[in-house]
């Protein structure tokens, strides 16, 4: 043990070097480290949820973040697109929260930049309604990492409700291997914090500077990849994306909304806007894992219709 004691050292002198302020424990898997930054201060987080009608979910998952959530400072504004379910109606005029009515055909990318330009917060984070915490400190662990001054966007670790990952990260991928970009169950890294390509819109935290800076969603993607889109334009301005497993969420997918939206104009506009000679580049993501596909990736063709 002497030597993972003395690698736990080495990981805090690197943060001291670094002029970073947090803890270092030994993870799951010996010669591993997690590391928790401190945050600074208690800066306001405002969370973003679209939604429409299925009050069931839109309830639990804010009494999850009410009730579970350990960080105190934040506010949710519900961007509602159409619902016309009685109950869902009643609840949106008895929450103490925020509603913003948006009617018309569903875009994501238009919910959520209509959700930023109701709010006033250094940061915001992205929520879908049929999220559920599973770690109380969910935010915590991104902001954490959101306040780091080279990182635009975090996001977390999804499960499906049996336990089965979901989203550790987007990995961009390799037509021949029938994906261009993917969620990734990324067991062969472990449960670390990393740098990655992409994070869902399901679960992500956002530097509002570096949305304003980068204009936000873009609108002509309304269903599919733009998440997606969104990182790899953070990315082209100069910052890091950053994927954390400490926020830890359940997630169904698509419970919401379903999967009868068709995402092709969108499939075809993000292939010409970032699309290259047998897939797209993936900085992070070995090309040996890129161009096969019998890993254990969740390679769905349209990961991000949520």
């Amino acid at each position: 043990m002497y030597a993972y004691e003395a690698g736990q050292r080495a990981v805090e002198e690197a943060l001291l070097r670094r002029g970073l302020h947090g803890r270092v424990t030994r993870a799951e898997d010996l010669g591993r480290y997690h590391v928790r930054l401190d945050i600074v201060g208690q800066p306001h987080v405002a969370i973003i949820i679209p939604t429409r009608d299925r009050v069931d979910l839109l309830r639990r998952c804010i009494d999850d973040i009410e009730n579970r959530s350990t960080y105190r400072n934040w506010s949710i504004t519900i961007v509602d697109n159409d619902s016309v379910d009685p109950d869902t109606l009643a609840y949106l005029e008895q929450t103490p929260h925020r509603v913003v009515r948006k009617p018309g055909h569903f875009n994501y990318s238009r919910l959520v930049n209509i959700g930023r330009s109701q709010v006033d917060a250094p940061y915001l984070l992205t929520v879908n309604n049929d999220v559920t915490v599973i770690s109380p400190d969910w935010i915590e662990a991104l902001l954490e990492q959101v306040q780091r001054p080279e990182v635009g966007v975090a996001g977390g670790r999804l499960l499906y409700p049996d336990g089965r990952v979901q989203h550790e990260g987007i990995g961009l991928g390799n037509i021949r291997a029938g994906y261009i970009a993917a969620n990734l169950d990324a067991w062969w890294m472990g449960r670390v914090i990393r740098d990655v390509s992409a994070v869902t819109g399901a679960c992500q935290m956002i530097k509002t500077s570096v949305f304003d800076e980068v204009g936000g969603y873009d609108e002509t993607l309304q269903v599919g990849f733009n998440d997606v889109d969104f990182c790899l334009r953070v990315h082209r301005a100069g910052y890091l994306v950053v994927y954390t497993p400490h926020a830890e969420l359940s997630h169904p997918e698509s419970a919401s909304r379903g999967r009868a939206l068709d995402p092709v104009a969108d499939y075809e506009l993000f292939w010409k806007r970032w699309g290259a000679e047998g897939g797209i580049p993936d900085p992070y993501l070995s090309p040996h894992v890129r161009d096969l596909n019998p890993l254990r990736l969740r390679l769905d063709r349209i990961p991000s219709d949520r």
